[in-house]
């Protein structure tokens, strides 16, 4: 079952974003081809790489230029699962990387339920040297499950497989078909009253240093170094957030965020484009707090197409 191609593009097809990222990153990188005369770009980072990029426009421009994009975002993407599925994206030879984070990718605590998804070993270590030991002992479970699922796809993808085979069941009987995989889990605006309400409810003490800020920071300089010493070009690009999103946390986080990034670039050569390097982004733009609709999502692609056309291009 694992090697076969048509197994894959079963569960990709009837796949949904968000529930079943996980299953629908590994299918896209065991479809993709061994060996061809294309330049690949990988899109990755959490949701917001997932429904930012109009791939196919992408794609579509590039054609003949002999560049494919391949969005392999996927719902939370910290440093954390960035680092365990580096050698999974490393080995299918990426040009460019295009990693798009965002402040609470390196400020929140991490659900280390999501570990068996994505699970290396190469995170132990570092599991005990910034959460302690104790913490490694009492969600020992986790690792057991992750274990158990490096083993076993219908272990490993048991909640997505059942929803999937369901899926293509009930499109077997419909009348109006499955036209193709879904790109996006969001498609309607939020209401004004929407991020007025979260707001107050959030304060401004979210993202704060603690013990995964660290090791989440640690990861990524070891995943920038390793990309970098690959000769690959990494971009990391700030991902556009509404507005009103900066009164959920106090300036200082986003300004050691920043410094983080620039301070990274500078020592490894990558490419840093942080807020101010990006197109204006107003209310009118984003479905909720950190992904875009349609006409930031056309904003945004624009934008990475004419930076990639003069920068990278004949690189």
């Amino acid at each position: 079952m694992a090697g076969s191609k048509s197994f894959w593009h079963f569960c990709y097809y009837y796949s949904l974003p968000m529930y079943d990222d996980a299953l629908r990153l590994e299918a896209q990188l065991r479809l993709m081809p061994p060996n061809d005369n294309n330049t690949r770009v990988f899109l990755i980072g959490s949701s917001q790489a997932r429904e930012d990029f109009d791939t196919e426009l992408l794609n579509q421009n590039f054609k003949k230029s002999g560049i494919i994009f391949y969005n392999l975002g996927f719902s939370g993407a910290s440093p954390i699962e960035i680092f365990m599925i580096k050698d999974k994206l490393l080995k299918h030879n990426p040009k460019t990387i295009i990693y798009v984070p965002y402040i609470q990718s390196f400020y929140n605590d991490y659900d280390l339920s999501k570990v068996r998804y994505y699970f290396s070993p190469a995170l132990l270590p570092y599991l005990m040297e910034y959460l302690g030991p104790e913490s490694v002992i009492r969600h020992r479970g986790y690792l057991i499950d992750s274990i158990a699922a490096e083993n076993s796809l219908i272990f490993k993808y048991r909640r997505s497989l059942p929803r999937i085979i369901f899926t293509a069941v009930r499109n077997f009987f419909a009348k109006n078909k499955i036209s193709g995989p879904k790109n996006y889990a969001y498609y309607e605006n939020m209401s004004d009253s929407y991020f007025k309400e979260k707001v107050s409810q959030a304060g401004s003490n979210r993202y704060t240093v603690d013990g995964f800020t660290m090791m989440n920071e640690k990861l990524f300089i070891l995943f920038a170094e390793e990309v970098k010493t690959m000769g690959i070009d990494l971009i990391v690009i700030d991902g556009p957030t509404h507005p009103m999103i900066k009164e959920f946390y106090k300036k200082e986080s986003e300004l050691a965020y920043n410094y983080f990034f620039k301070a990274q670039a500078k020592r490894f050569g990558f490419i840093y484009l942080g807020r101010d390097d990006l197109p204006d982004f107003n209310n009118k733009d984003f479905i909720d707090f950190t992904h875009l609709n349609n006409t930031g999502r056309i904003k945004f692609t624009r934008f990475i197409e004419n930076y990639f056309s003069k920068n990278l291009l004949n690189h």
